[in-house]
Formats: structure tokens, sequence, C-alpha cells
């Protein structure tokens, strides 16, 4: 049976491709699909076959990335708070279309990470959703906290003492930015004050997916009861119908020396600095996607970013990581364990 599927996304290329390729998988299995994403993406996902709409009226401005992610939390969490507002009243908006359409189902939400809307949707609409993480930092645990940027609990610390320290760090350093718009709408719209944003409300209790395997992913009993963990998506810009075209120039480079190493500096990066300057304006003109590049190259050097990572992976190709912020130290640990 067909199903009316709303996806809403949050971030850069790499936060949103995955989620546009599993949009155009659903669409060719018969169903309709919606996903709200940045206008900058929206080129991209319509040409994966899926109805692509702006969340937000006007590009966000600039996100200035830096090394520590717990300094840079205040700033990105206020791209999150308007994408939560713009978010939230489209999906009411389409509840109530279809509350009012005779014979038509409620429609079905996926949410990344951090689109709030669609777990606020979920909580005050009654709409089914499944939260889908592309890294195991986003399901964030206690008995095994993650690295943040400059923050690590070391590995002395006995395994019953890290639910406290997690739980303290989460009410006095995170609840703070998380909870204050989102309870602020959530009075608005008559619903109860929450807590632990990122430990637990985040997470759809009805399915949350993991988009990397087990082996990568370390389950954690802590993790929400819901989670299923599934495979490395491998989005890339092969699925782009207009980007996977063959490029003679790029096999006629391959096929002239030696495997190249592969620099990518990430999605969201904006202050690479001068060393990538002549990169951008060659990524410009001639954009190269990464799966049939990695398993002709040398080794692969990058942020740490999970979909970067993924492909190196899949690519068999040596890899060393860079990380600067979010996920990336997180990715690289279970790397180099994994």
């Amino acid at each position: 049976m067909a199903a009316d599927i709303l996806i809403l996304t949050f971030g850069s290329l790499g936060d949103v491709l995955p989620l546009a390729a599993l949009g155009g998988r659903l669409v060719r299995r018969g169903h309709r699909v919606r996903l709200w994403c940045g206008e900058l993406h929206r080129p991209m996902v319509a040409r994966l076959g899926v109805e692509a709409l702006a969340l937000e009226p006007s590009p966000l401005p600039a996100l200035a990335v830096q090394a520590s992610p717990v300094k840079q939390s205040p700033q990105m969490w206020r791209r999150v708070e308007e994408g939560l507002q713009a978010g939230y009243a489209a999906i009411a908006a389409e509840a109530d279309a279809a509350a009012r359409t005779p014979g038509r189902a409620p429609p079905v939400l996926v949410a990344s990470s951090f689109a709030l809307a669609g777990r606020l949707a979920q909580e005050r609409l009654g709409l089914p959703l499944a939260t889908v993480h592309l890294s195991p930092m986003c399901l964030a645990s206690f008995l095994d906290p993650p690295p943040i940027g400059d923050l690590v609990v070391p590995g002395w610390m006995p395994r019953p003492l890290r639910p406290l320290l997690g739980r303290t760090m989460e009410r006095w350093l995170f609840d703070p930015v998380t909870a204050r718009a989102l309870n602020a709408l959530r009075r608005d719209l008559g619903l109860p004050p929450v807590r632990h944003v990122l430990s637990r409300w985040l997470h759809s209790p009805q399915a949350v997916l993991g988009l990397f395997p087990d082996w990568f992913g370390w389950p954690q009993p802590d993790w929400p009861a819901a989670t299923r963990l599934l495979d490395f998506p491998l989005a890339d810009a092969c699925d782009d119908p207009v980007l996977a075209a063959p490029d003679p120039a790029l096999e006629a480079f391959l096929a002239a020396g030696a495997p190249p190493v592969v620099f990518y500096p990430g999605s969201a990066r904006r202050q690479a600095g001068p060393f990538f300057d002549e990169a951008l304006r060659a990524c410009e003109r001639d954009y190269v996607p990464l799966g049939p590049l990695l398993r002709r190259s040398a080794a692969l050097v990058h942020c740490g970013g999970i979909g970067t990572l993924a492909q190196g992976l899949a690519a068999g190709c040596p890899q060393l990581l860079l990380p600067y912020t979010f996920d990336h130290f997180d990715n690289a640990r279970r790397l180099r364990a994994g």
C-alpha cells in the first residue's frame, strides 16, 4: 500500500544526501515522498526523484566551524530552532490537509537527528515517526560516551560512574541550550516542558534507525529500546543521474598515472584556509563522485564525516582522518578500533 511520507532533514550535504537517496528508493517503490531541506540542496534532491521543499524561507547564516563542538553548540542550535519552528508549521499544515481529505491517511514522518519538528509533531499530532541517525554519536550513551572535541571521558573512569557524569553534563551544559526554544514552542502548543533532549526526548519511541553496522556502532544497553541498526547508506553523487554521467577527463586522469590521494574537507566546513582554495575552485568546475574515484585511489584524507568514511570503507581505501567538529572525533575512534 502506498504511503504519504514526509522526510525532514537538517544540516549540510552529508546530512541531506543519505535521506534523499532513501526517499528516491521509496518513490521507486510507489510511495509519495516529499523532503524538506535547505534551498541549497533542493536541486540535488529533485534529481533523485523526490519532491524537494525548502524548509526555511531564506538561507540560514553560514555556520562557522570551530574546533570545539561545545563552543559551537549555541550557534548550531539556533539553526536547529529555526528549522523546528518552520518544520512544525509545515507538518501541521500537511496533517490538517490530510484530515480534511476523505480517504486520505495521515502522513508518515521520517526525521534526521536534529530535525526536531518530526519528534514534536509525533507527540503533538499523533503522527508515526522514524528517527534516523547517520552516526553513532547521535545515539548518546552514558556508558560509552563519545569524545566531544576536547572533552574525553578518561578510560580509567569506572563504567558505573559514567552515567552520573553524563547526566550532569547534559543538565548543566546541553539542556540549557537545547531545551530553551523547544520548551517555549511546547508551551505555546499546550505541552509540558522536557529535559534530557539529546539522550531521551530526541528519539522516536516507535522507530530509531541507525544507518551504520553494529561493528561500528557498538550497541549499548542505554540506547532507545526501538533502535535498529542497518548499514552504511553509501549515498553518493553516483545516485544523481546528472553527476553520475561518464567523465572522460576523470577517466583519463585516473588511467594516466599512480592512484591519487583524495583530500575532502567535509560538506559543512567553511574556513579550510588558502590550502583548499584551489581544490574548491576545481570542485566547482568538476565535481567527482567518491565511489568510483576511491576504488582507484591510494588514500583518502578527510575530516571524519560518516558518509565519506563509509565510502572509503566500501572501496577498501586507506583513510587518514583529521577530525574538527561534532561526530568526527567519535567516528575516528570507532574506525581505529574497528
